[in-house]
Order: structure tokens, then sequence, then C-alpha cells
């Protein structure tokens, strides 16, 4: 009656949606009531499926619309304004305010920096006017590679096919990265239970392997934290989780690969690229410690913690890298 709607179907099952508290709430702050009931009549679906988010020229397509330029953005906004100021009612209800809108924009000086200079591992280039150099990285010896001599892959039996081609093309891309990639050990599950896969972990960890990979048949959320609880509390190793459809189209596999390899390449403690940083590290932890924490010069900070107004505490920290042998 509020909305001034008819329901059609009067005897169709409400959905259940769970409310989420309000930002700020303390944890296990719990609303009342817990639960909403939809009318599923008056619902509609939202977001994208992973089926269409597979398709690049809807994903193309899409992002004209949502991925525009400031010129665009400019242009939307100086028509809503005229739109405003060409409307009685609008300019109306903004004068019982003492409003009024501009139909010009405020110009500012802007200042244009140079581009960056990316190094790599054997080559110097700049990044470009885009700032994308992600083929020249997949292109050129990285900063710092590691090399993989002990890993292992476990799969299903169904995915072994993708699995050879996934090797053997990782074993060809690390190489132009300056990666020395040898042939890693395989554990081929009979099954796709999670017990089993956790066990087969169990046993195949040591202190000797570098990384463990597993190609997981679907993308389900409790497979993949088994996975990490092993890797991550039980026996503390690298891993890299990948689904096996994202290595089975053979014409993308080559940039898939490309992105995992730099990704374990991180992993194990490497660095893919560099550039000049003109100051040294005192300098910079001199600013960083008085201009954005406020530390007054000559004090150590590992962390800090400060209660906010509603109880919680807020922290912040600086990861700061001290190799200074490629800038």
């Amino acid at each position: 009656k509020q909305h001034n709607i008819v329901i059609k179907n009067p005897s169709q099952p409400l959905l259940l949606s769970k409310r989420k508290p309000p930002k700020g709430m303390p944890p296990g702050f719990k609303m009342d009531p817990e639960f909403l009931c939809l009318v599923p009549e008056l619902c509609y679906m939202s977001g994208l499926t992973d089926d269409i988010r597979s398709q690049f020229t809807v994903m193309k397509d899409l992002a004209a619309h949502t991925r525009v330029t400031p010129a665009q953005r400019q242009f939307a906004m100086k028509k809503f304004v005229n739109n405003v100021n060409s409307n009685p009612d609008a300019k109306k209800e903004l004068a019982i305010w003492g409003l009024e809108l501009d139909s010009s924009t405020v110009s500012i000086n802007g200042r244009l920096l140079p581009m960056e200079k990316i190094i790599m591992g054997n080559k110097e280039f700049m990044a470009g006017p885009q700032c994308d150099w992600s083929r020249d990285v997949c292109r050129n010896e990285l900063v710092s590679a590691v090399s993989l001599m002990n890993w292992g892959v476990f799969y299903i039996r169904k995915d072994a096919p993708r699995v050879n081609d996934f090797i053997r093309c990782l074993q060809n891309e690390a190489k132009n990265m300056g990666i020395n990639c040898l042939v890693p050990f395989r554990k081929e599950l009979v099954n796709e239970k999670i017990e089993t896969l956790v066990q087969e972990l169990r046993n195949s960890i040591n202190s000797k392997v570098q990384l463990v990979v597993v190609v997981n048949p679907t993308n389900r959320e409790d497979r993949y934290s088994a996975i990490k609880k092993v890797c991550c509390v039980e026996a503390p190793v690298p891993s890299q989780v990948i689904i096996s459809k994202t290595i089975a189209k053979p014409d993308k596999l080559r940039s898939v690969v490309q992105k995992i390899a730099l990704q374990i390449n991180c992993k194990l403690g490497g660095e893919l690229w560099s550039v000049p940083i003109p100051l040294t590290l005192n300098q910079f932890l001199t600013r960083l410690l008085n201009t954005d924490l406020g530390v007054p010069s000559g004090t150590c900070v590992v962390h800090t913690g400060n209660e906010s107004t509603n109880g919680s505490f807020l922290f912040s920290g600086a990861m700061i890298g001290i190799n200074t042998n490629h800038h």
C-alpha cells in the first residue's frame, strides 16, 4: 500500500535475506530483525554471472559505459546542470535553499608528471603514456627471479591433459622471465573429495618443497579454505590455486600462465620490476613518519594503535623494502 503496488501472485513463496549490520558496528552485532522477507515478484537479479564475465565482447561493450573518460564525465555533468537550470521547478527548489548551479566547471592548473622508467633484470624502458608494461614484464628477465627446483602439482585424473599443457607452457614462459623451472612432482587424486586432497598435501609437503600448485575442478570455497589451512597453518608453504577451466582454452593458456608465473615468483620472494627512487631509505623513513604518521623525527615505529570513538582500534603500518640494488 505504501508504494501503491499490487502483488499479482499472492501465493508465491518469499525470499529470506539476512541483513548486514551497518558499518562501524562491533563484531557479533546482530540486526533486529535478523532476516527480511522479500517478494520475488518485486526482486531482480543484479551483478554479472561467470558466463557473462567470460564473454570478451560483452565485457568490452559494458566497459564502454562504465569506463568513461574524464571528458565524457564532464560532458554528462554539464548536460545535467543545463537540464536543471532550464527547468523552472528545479531552479525554484534550489532558490528556496539559496542555491544555484554554475553552468561552467572550475578550471585548475595540473601537473604533468614525466614517464616512469621501468627497470627489469636485463633491460630498462619507459612505461609509456598508457602506463602498461605487462607485455614487457613477460618478455624480459625479472629483477629477481627465483628458481623453481622442488615443487608439486595436485589435480584430479580428468584434468591430467590440462595439467600437462600448463606445466609445459609454464616452463617455456618462465624461461623468458629468467626463472629456472624444473619438472614438478605430480599427485593425481583418485577422487574430488576434500579429505583426499588434504591428505595428499600433508603427505607430500616437507621442508624442501618450495611451492604447491592445486588445480581445482570447480570453484568451491570450502575446498580453497582447506588448501590454505594446510599450506598456511599446518605445513607453511607457498601455494597457488587454479580453477581447471582457467587453463582449459589453448588460445588463452599463454597469457594465463604468464600471470600465474609472475604471482608465483612474488610468492617465493622474487621481484618483478623496479623504478628509480631518488630518496634514500633514511630520507624516505623520515618523511613518512613526520608527514604521513605524524611521528616526531628520530622515533622508531613498528605499529600504532589508536582507539576510535566507537571503541574499535585503528592501526597503521608501513612495509619498506631496503633492497637498493635496482634503483
